[in-house]
């Protein structure tokens, strides 16, 4: 059974700590992290945030072993 997502604003996951509020608005307007809105106020799943910034860091560190 999938596990329940948990849905947060953008600023209780930048308060966090995990990406600032102005990075959270950018991906989720760029559709790189999906979002629901509930009238104004986009609630993001905290995981699917988390699996996000992991790929790419994953990226990041391949794209810089291939540089070298």
């Amino acid at each position: 059974m999938d596990s329940i997502p948990k849905m947060m604003t953008i600023r209780e996951i930048a308060r966090t700590g995990l990406l600032s509020g102005h990075a959270l608005r950018l991906f989720t307007k760029q559709g790189k992290i999906p979002a629901l809105y509930i009238n104004s106020k986009a609630l993001l799943d905290y995981n699917t945030v988390v699996e996000y910034i992991r790929r790419l860091s994953e990226e990041n560190l391949k794209e810089r072993r291939d540089s070298k």
